[in-house]
């Protein structure tokens, strides 16, 4: 299995985050459409997250305010969202968010602000988000999603991807049953 990183790159310098594997990351991206824009209305709302980082993998540092923008808007309200609002994958909404996804009562995650964090350090992904797009505005660049190992294509460090749903679950051996 792979993870996923958030990578903000620009000139020589680039700082990254590990985020998480394919289906925890698409799960993030399947809730805030599903629950924030409604079903069939993807990137409507938030087309810099939804459109250009899941479903390019790149945001321009152009773009990058919206990004942060549209992040604020999420978090504020997924605070107000239980945890029983996930949404694993949007286009399957019969499979539950394993529980091995699911964070334990003692941790203290009361509603979907708190549930995405990064594999190490469990950071919540707008602290996360939020320091890499300061990182990327720094060095005036980009914010990059990919795989670990998609690093060896230079290109994608400048053009879009067409990445979504297919893409993020595909890496992961899935099995429902």
């Amino acid at each position: 299995m792979l993870l996923v990183h958030l990578t903000a790159t620009g000139g020589e310098e680039s700082y990254a985050a590990r985020i998480g594997y394919g289906d925890f990351v698409y799960s993030f991206f399947s809730t805030v459409s599903y629950r924030l824009e409604g079903p069939g209305n993807w990137g409507k709302r938030f087309p810099r997250l939804l459109l250009d980082l899941c479903d390019g993998g790149l945001v321009k540092n152009e773009n990058l305010d919206e990004l942060a923008a549209e992040l604020k808007t999420i978090y504020k309200e997924f605070e107000k969202m239980p945890l029983s609002d996930v949404i694993y994958d949007m286009e399957d909404l019969s499979k539950p968010m394993p529980n091995d996804l699911m964070p334990s009562e003692d941790e203290g995650v009361k509603n979907l602000a708190q549930l995405w964090v990064t594999p190490r350090g469990r950071r919540i992904y707008l602290d996360t988000f939020e320091q890499l797009i300061s990182s990327a505005r720094h060095c005036c660049g980009s914010l990059i999603l990919m795989y670990a190992m998609e690093s060896i294509d230079k290109q994608i460090w400048i053009r879009p991807k067409a990445k979504g749903r297919k893409y993020w679950l595909g890496m992961l051996p899935i099995n429902y049953g």
